[in-house]
């Protein structure tokens, strides 16, 4: 099916903690499914634990990984 990939979104420190990303994310959803989108998938660094939070509230699961080769 028709899938959208957030990417490169994060909320400045100071604005954290006050629901914005819930409200973004919820509007993207909205607008997305409006669009005949079935299912929204992202990318997020191992490192970053917050964000790992976040994601697994909002309802995303782990399917895979993401590799990278640097040269």
């Amino acid at each position: 099916g028709k899938s959208v990939e957030v990417d490169h979104v994060f909320i400045e420190k100071n604005y954290r903690g006050q629901g914005l990303g819930n409200r973004f994310f919820h509007w993207i959803y909205d607008y997305v499914q409006a669009k005949g989108y079935e299912a929204m998938e992202l990318n997020t660094y191992v490192t970053n634990a917050g964000s790992h939070k976040f994601y697994f509230n909002e309802g995303f699961k782990i399917l895979g990984y993401h590799f990278l080769k640097k040269f």
